[in-house]
């Protein structure tokens, strides 16, 4: 299913968790960010979004989130 999220003026595409744990990236989106069978993501909690950061790409952020506000993220110590 398709709709436009006027916030954002972006295209927005609903997907669904199945009973494994599993979404479905649809395919326009995956050719479009190039995403290969088997990639690997970091999962980003970020209030009540998920956010998926494919790892080969995760490096590429490394210091661009400096001065972040980090207030709402768990650390280590803490995760179950």
């Amino acid at each position: 299913m398709y709709g436009i999220d006027w916030r954002f003026g972006k295209t927005v595409i609903l997907t669904t968790l199945s009973g494994k744990g599993q979404v479905v990236i649809p395919k326009e989106v995956r050719e479009r960010l190039g995403l290969e069978p088997g990639e690997r993501f970091t999962v980003v909690e970020k209030g009540n979004a998920v956010v998926l950061v494919p790892l080969s790409r995760f490096a590429e952020l490394r210091g661009r989130l400096r001065g972040a506000d980090t207030s709402a993220y768990r650390d280590r110590s803490d995760a179950s």
